[in-house]
């Protein structure tokens, strides 16, 4: 005759070998949400430092042409009024086009403005003459750069 188990199983529990598929759900929504909140943070940082460098970049453009203008005489100066790069037309201090494919989605603009300042009264040939240089550079990842600077004539 066979002899009685003599391992008793509590009441209510069967002999389970897994998890339920509603225990696998939970466990894998709580993964899924876990890894995205660790990699959030690092998704963000690479974002901001890609603006950061672009807007680095950006500035150094700027006073870049901003010298180049100043190393010119006056003249010279007043007629880079309108003058736009962008891209692959991009020069550097020496007017030579960059060949840096990183450049390609900067652009540039020059502004310059002669301003005659007279005080009330004044003749105009004693009015004070400066030249107003502004240079834009604008990239799409990064806030437009603007600098400015007043020059007196030679």
């Amino acid at each position: 005759m066979r002899g009685k188990d003599n391992h008793s199983v509590p009441p209510g529990v069967r002999g389970r070998g897994g998890f339920t598929l509603t225990e696998a759900l939970i466990a894998s929504t709580i993964l899924a949400a876990s890894v995205t909140a660790l990699v959030y943070p690092f998704s963000l940082a690479a974002s901001q430092q890609r603006t950061n460098a672009a807007a680095v970049t950006s500035a150094a453009l700027a006073e870049q042409m901003i010298e180049r203008l100043l190393a010119m005489n006056y003249s010279a100066a007043l007629a880079m009024d309108g003058t736009s790069e962008s891209g692959d037309q991009l020069t550097d201090v020496d007017n030579q086009p960059f060949n840096d494919a990183s450049l390609a989605d900067f652009a540039r603009t020059v502004s310059a403005q002669e301003i005659v300042i007279a005080l009330p009264g004044e003749e105009t040939e004693d009015a004070a003459v400066f030249c107003r240089l502004t240079v834009t550079v604008t990239h799409p990842r990064a806030p437009d750069v603007v600098l400015t600077r007043l020059v007196a004539p030679d």
